[in-house]
């Protein structure tokens, strides 16, 4: 059964791309107010961004969302596929063609405002609590290359707030604007929790456009000329400003 279900999703991702073949494929996840999809529409900062980029480079464009590492693993393997919103880190530098950044970011470890116990300083103090992460996310990686152990994943942020609020971890990374929308989508009350700790060294960079590594220098080079002609004529500025006034 397993197989068959399997079989049928290669199917329709492949018939996908062949409806469009003239079309950019591009895949991204739920990742409001970046990317998410509302009312059967896919939307947010990013998404609006990406969508720009194309309407100005001219070039058709077909965008799913995915779980991130199903995502993740498209754009490795596939031909010619775009992904977004994804961070520009050391170990990804070589694995895709970067486009250029799409959106601005700044990630804190998020607590419960309850727990008075925590009380962190430096990133080694987090060391010795229960985190929750998202399956293949950067920040899981980052946790892992500075001595974490005790790292919990799901497949998306919100689920980690649920735990967060059940006590079931202690901390969670997350982008401020992100958290804030998140918590509100899902009822609950941001004054129940509080910023712990920012990650300077992590919050260096935006998030990014990127192919995969095989995807033509040409395309490449248009997809680029074509953003930095959007953040010059004030349409990035405009679409950026639009999303993160409604969070303030």
């Amino acid at each position: 059964m397993k197989r068959f279900f399997l079989y049928i999703n290669l199917i329709l991702f492949f018939s996908s791309i062949a409806a469009h073949s003239d079309d950019i494929f591009t895949v991204t996840e739920e990742f409001p107010p970046y990317n998410y999809e509302l009312n059967g529409r896919l939307t947010g900062v990013s998404t609006e961004v990406v969508q720009a980029v194309f309407r100005e480079a001219g070039i058709g464009f077909n965008i799913k969302l995915y779980p991130w590492a199903r995502a993740y693993k498209m754009a490795l393997e596939n031909k010619t596929i775009l992904i977004y919103s994804i961070l520009r880190t050391p170990d990804r530098e070589n694995l895709f063609k970067w486009v250029g950044t799409i959106a601005p970011r700044k990630s804190y470890f998020y607590k419960l405002k309850t727990r008075k116990d925590i009380m962190i300083n430096a990133l080694e103090n987090a060391r010795h609590y229960i985190v929750g992460g998202v399956i293949e996310d950067a920040r899981v990686n980052y946790l892992k290359n500075n001595g974490f152990n005790v790292i919990e994943t799901v497949t998306r942020d919100e689920l980690n707030i649920r735990k967060l609020y059940a006590g079931r971890i202690e901390l969670m990374i997350c982008n401020e604007f992100s958290f804030a929308y998140l918590v509100k989508s899902i009822n609950f009350k941001i004054d129940d929790f509080e910023k712990a700790f920012l990650l300077e060294e992590f919050s260096k960079g935006d998030f990014y456009m990127a192919f995969s590594r095989t995807t033509s220098d040409e395309l490449v080079d248009k997809l680029k000329t074509a953003l930095d002609k959007i953040k010059s004529n004030g349409t990035y500025d405009s679409i950026l400003t639009n999303y993160f006034n409604k969070l303030e």
